[in-house]
């Protein structure tokens, strides 16, 4: 013959109930403190992400500020050793070394005038590399002739001894917008 004792019997309901209270409260505790993780992480994603964009976008200001003057020298400090960019109208890729180049040569081309609109950011999970999205519109080229032309550009930053570099560019020129 088997004998039932039940789990009341054995501690008694008085322990039994104090247990169930404190079982019942570390489960709610439990729940609440993830609550608040999961709201503090978004929290600290957000404000690391606009912290982020306002890091690279002051950067990228400054360098269309400087190709204003015709210097492409605030680009070239900005930029990894391992730069590779794709601008507009070039048929291949250039690495840092051609930007180096081409720095005197556009030395005192100060005509070129556009304006920027921030577009989109994306940060990677660990938080060392960024992509950033934006246009720009330019209304003068850097000889001075009038021009109307828009631009898409990406550009890669990544974090290099605690400071973001430009890492790679790609540029183009906005297309039509396609009607379906």
């Amino acid at each position: 013959m088997v004998k039932y004792v039940s789990f009341t019997t054995r501690i008694g309901p008085r322990r039994l109930y104090s247990l169930l209270i404190v079982v019942v409260g570390l489960i709610l505790l439990s729940g609440f403190k993830s609550s608040t993780v999961e709201e503090s992480n978004t929290i600290n994603n957000a404000e690391v992400m606009q912290q982020v964009k306002d890091i690279i976008w002051e950067k990228e200001e400054a360098i269309y500020k400087a190709r204003e003057s015709g210097n492409l020298y605030v680009y070239i400090g900005f930029s990894s050793e391992k730069y590779m960019g794709w601008p507009p109208g070039w048929l291949v890729p250039s690495n840092l070394d051609k930007l180096k180049i081409a720095a005197p040569k556009v030395m005192g081309m100060d005509k070129e005038r556009l304006v920027m609109t921030y577009k989109d950011l994306a940060l990677s999970n660990d938080g060392n590399t960024a992509i950033i999205y934006y246009s720009t519109h330019r209304t003068s080229d850097p000889q001075g002739v009038a021009v109307d032309q828009h631009f898409d550009v990406s550009h890669v930053w990544v974090k290099e001894n605690s400071e973001w570099k430009l890492f790679g560019s790609m540029g183009r020129i906005t297309p039509e917008p396609i009607s379906l």
